[in-house]
């Protein structure tokens, strides 16, 4: 009994040594975890210091940015790190990845350091604790970028256009809340939902993206070969390859593709493909449809995320009553409370004298407006002419007026002394039916003295592109217009507004309430039926935003402060920053 006694007490100690031992060894596990803990809380707080004292951080050849944001984001957590843990740096993964569903690169959000930082805590390999920190800051940096990139776009609209205005007060969130919010639940996806624009049209345009990019990532279409015009009756083996080419991208559902003749059906197709083309919807296979054609899959997807980047710039605008021009789709839409009430033609700038971008509102209408000649027109049309025949002068329904007001003659002027910029004259066209405003005039304040106004060249609404004007924006059926800006129906309804005009005398109607008018420039939208319809680049702008897109993410912040006004407008790099823009562009 004895003997079995002790060996029991015996079996009794030895478990309670062991667990004693474990217990001792977790416990030496649970110090060492938290001494390296502090470790990386200390190299987060030094690193930290190093950023806001100017010290660069770029990980994965992308420079941390968000220098104003992370010191607080850490604080609030007292310097833990933010990605220590495998789900949290898996959500972040797959929302990095779903930025290419918005045509973003994840190459600007780190994704290599997010794979390994994946990979090392999956196989629990240590890292001495400043690089734990550095990995941790990019991390949390990547995020910031992507949720700022995807509320307001990645590039900044100031390098474009240098009257962007859309001020903090717009529905820019606080990003720093957002990501301190993100980083402390750990809900990353929540986060990323929340910046995505919900906006139809915007979401529209992500799903075209996803679909082209499926056609790119199967065979594509063929190109066709250039040649003489083919119409509806003739035959040519070029037809052939039209077939192909509208088959690939689903313009055309039947016939025979083999055949070398250019049928009603086919001919249906082709007008269908130039009507979301921009151009007209003839049948004719021309140079400009074969052209639009080519225009390779690779090249649409490019253009389907330039748009989604100036949507993204412009979304937080878009809210409640306001009027929108679309410069390259070449019309004018009237939104009230969030629906679209009223559409119209329009006739916008040529290239050489291009509609400004810009962000406004109407503040007054002038009825049977006169017409100053601006000295973009007076430098480019009217000298030129006048030198070689000044009666052009009243032939245009013209009056050279002195400072006195004083009218002279066109022959005793001097026209080759003068250039637009030193005419010591003023030209006016007196209001009419021939005045180059038409009948009436709508101004919103801009430092390019452009503005919207009828025209006495209707005529030109018919056609399918409209780019003929200086700069202003001339709009189809203006008192239809007028009519919903006073937003007085008592008193200012379109028949009420046509008497006005009718008794010939300049007035000016100052508006209850002022309206936003924003003036964009988008070459791809989705209609509420799926269709995509492509337009003409008509300034060549794609390409620049393009450019931009494609360089290395360098800020997350930069669209934040142009809308507070922080960024000069003197940094932009178009036309806008030149002399000439501050001229008035007339009709």
């Amino acid at each position: 009994m004895f003997a079995i006694a002790t060996i029991s007490r015996t079996a009794d100690r030895r478990p309670r040594h062991v667990a004693a031992r474990l217990a001792t060894a977790a416990l030496g596990l649970l110090c060492a975890a938290a001494a390296l803990g502090s470790e990386v809380q200390t190299a987060l707080r030094e690193r930290l210091a190093a950023l806001g004292a100017g010290e660069p951080l770029v990980v994965e050849g992308v420079p941390v940015v968000a220098t104003d944001l992370l010191p607080g984001v850490y604080a609030a957590r007292d310097h833990r790190p933010a990605w220590a843990e495998g789900r949290r740096i898996d959500a972040l993964r797959s929302a990095v990845r779903t930025a290419e569903l918005h045509g973003l690169e994840p190459t600007d959000y780190r994704i290599a350091a997010i794979e390994r930082a994946a990979d090392g805590v999956r196989t629990g390999a240590s890292a001495a604790p400043d690089e734990q920190a550095r990995l941790d800051i990019a991390l949390t940096d990547s995020l910031a970028q992507l949720l700022t990139h995807l509320r307001h776009g990645k590039t900044d609209p100031l390098r474009f256009y240098a009257d962007w205005k859309i001020s903090a007060a717009e529905g820019v969130d606080d990003l720093g809340a957002d990501l301190a919010a993100a980083v402390e639940s750990g809900d990353i996806q929540a986060a990323i939902h929340r910046a995505i624009p919900t906006y139809p049209p915007y979401q529209r345009l992500v799903k075209a993206l996803a679909d082209y990019r499926a056609l790119q990532a199967g065979a594509g279409w063929p190109s066709v070969t250039p040649g003489d015009t083919i119409r509806p009756g003739e035959s040519s083996p070029r037809i052939r390859e039209v077939r192909a080419r509208l088959r690939a991208s689903g313009e055309l559902t039947n016939g025979n593709l083999k055949s070398d003749f250019y049928d009603a059906g086919l001919a249906e197709a082709v007008k269908g493909f130039q009507a979301t083309h921009g151009l007209t919807a003839d049948g004719a296979l021309g140079k400009k449809t074969i052209a639009a054609m080519n225009v390779s899959i690779g090249e649409r997807v490019d253009q389907v995320r330039v748009n989604l980047e100036r949507m993204r710039w412009a979304l937080h605008a878009l809210r409640g009553t306001y009027v929108i021009v679309d410069i390259a789709g070449y019309d004018v839409t009237f939104v009230r409370d969030d629906k679209i009430v009223w559409k119209a033609r329009a006739q916008v700038g040529q290239p050489l004298r291009m509609t400004p971008v810009l962000r406004s509102q109407f503040t007054d209408i002038v009825l049977n407006p006169n017409w100053t000649v601006p000295p973009t027109v007076l430098d480019k049309d009217i000298i030129p002419a006048a030198r070689k025949d000044p009666q052009i002068v009243h032939k245009k329904g013209l009056r050279i007026l002195d400072a006195g007001r004083n009218e002279l003659n066109p022959y005793a002027v001097d026209w080759s002394q003068y250039s637009g910029k030193n005419f010591p004259y003023r030209l006016r066209q007196d209001p009419g039916a021939g005045n180059s405003l038409g009948r009436i005039k709508f101004n919103f304040p801009n430092r390019h003295a452009v503005y919207m106004h009828d025209t006495p060249k209707k005529a030109y609404f018919d056609r399918t592109e409209r780019a003929f004007s200086s700069g202003c924006v001339r709009v189809e059926k203006p008192l239809e217009l007028a009519e919903m800006l006073l937003d007085d129906p008592q008193r200012w309804t379109t028949a009420h507004v046509e008497t006005a005009i009718g008794h010939g005398k300049t007035r000016t109607l100052i508006l209850r309430k002022p309206v936003p008018v924003l003036i964009l420039y988008w070459t791809v939208d989705v209609d509420e039926h799926g269709r995509v319809r492509f337009k003409p680049d008509i300034y060549d702008k794609d390409r620049l935003v393009l450019d931009e897109l494609r360089k290395p993410s360098k800020s997350y912040g930069t669209i934040r402060a142009a809308r507070s006004g922080r960024v000069p407008a003197a940094e932009a790099t178009t036309e806008t920053t030149s002399d000439k823009s501050k001229e008035a562009h007339g009709a």
